[in-house]
């Protein structure tokens, strides 16, 4: 078990990304897989972080809304997954800058270790093609945030 699923707020985020996400995939795993992985690549996160780490696809991907999120984990939670949670009518580049832009830093962090993330998956399932196209979309969206954060 990781360690910071020792912190309870940390721990109830986990139980509802996990509930959110019932029975849906990331690959062949579990879709909490995936936030899991996320907020494991955070460095140095503060509590808020991981749990918006842990719920950062559940506005766009589950029934969850922001105003659940806003109730059950405050403001500055809620802030973090309005800004990770995709806006269709931007581009995924146009999605970036708009993180890059609000200068939440904690949703800049989030986005970086997901990107790092997506960046690592295994996409051999995938024609070269697609796997191309979207390796070049993370890598470039890191190299973007990677100097907003000074990393």
């Amino acid at each position: 078990m990781q360690l910071f699923l020792r912190i309870p707020r940390v721990a109830a985020a986990f139980r509802s990304c996990v509930f959110a996400h019932d029975q849906q995939l990331y690959g062949s795993l579990p879709y909490f897989t995936h936030p899991l992985q996320v907020a494991e690549t955070l460095i140095d996160p503060t509590e808020d972080e991981l749990v918006a780490a842990l719920l950062h696809d559940v506005v766009e991907d589950t029934a969850l809304t922001l105003e659940h999120v806003r109730l059950l984990y405050g403001d500055n939670v809620c802030d973090m997954i309005a800004l990770l949670t995709k806006d269709a009518t931007l581009s995924y580049e146009d999605n970036i800058l708009r993180i890059v832009h609000s200068r939440n830093m904690g949703a800049t962090r989030v986005k970086w270790a997901d990107n790092l993330v997506n960046m690592k998956n295994d996409k051999s399932h995938m024609t070269p093609d697609r796997r191309d196209k979207l390796n070049a979309r993370y890598i470039k969206s890191f190299l973007v945030l990677s100097a907003v954060l000074g990393v």
